[in-house]
This record gives structure tokens, C-alpha cells and sequence, in this order.
């Protein structure tokens, strides 16, 4: 399948990048509800990663990960 072209291999049913692509969409509003949730614990918590994390119920690398992941920048 590397010799086909890209639009090819999307539109193959049952093709990996057709899956990858349609889950990236289907993701999207849950990764940006999950972002706001971040933001919004953050700026309650003046910025501090630690009581966010515990607010949350995660770990604070997780949220440190998360918080890089989406580009999260809260100036505490």
C-alpha cells in the first residue's frame, strides 16, 4: 500500500489511516472539553499544578503532560 497515493489508502475500508484520521475527528470535541476542564481548574487554583491535579483526581504529571500537550499557558 505505500505506492498508492494518500487519498487512496483513506479511502480503502478497513485501512489504518482511514481509522486514524476518522478517530483524530471523533476525538476533537472531547480533547477540547478536557482542555477547558484543565484551564478552568488552573485558573481556580491560581496556577497551582499541584491543588489542579488534586481537584482533578489525576497525578500532577499527568497534568503537567496534559497541560503541555494542549499548550496550556497559565501565568500564576
Amino acid at each position: 500500500m505505500q505506492a498508492l497515493p494518500e487519498n487512496v489508502v483513506r479511502s480503502c475500508p478497513g485501512s489504518l489511516m482511514s481509522h486514524e484520521s476518522h478517530d483524530m475527528d471523533i476525538l476533537d470535541p472531547i480533547r477540547e472539553s478536557e482542555k477547558n476542564t484543565i484551564v478552568s481548574v488552573l485558573l481556580r487554583n491560581a496556577g497551582n499544578r499541584s491543588r489542579a491535579a488534586a481537584e482533578l483526581g489525576i497525578h500532577r504529571s499527568t497534568l503537567i503532560r496534559k497541560i503541555k500537550r494542549y499548550g496550556i499557558d497559565i501565568q500564576s
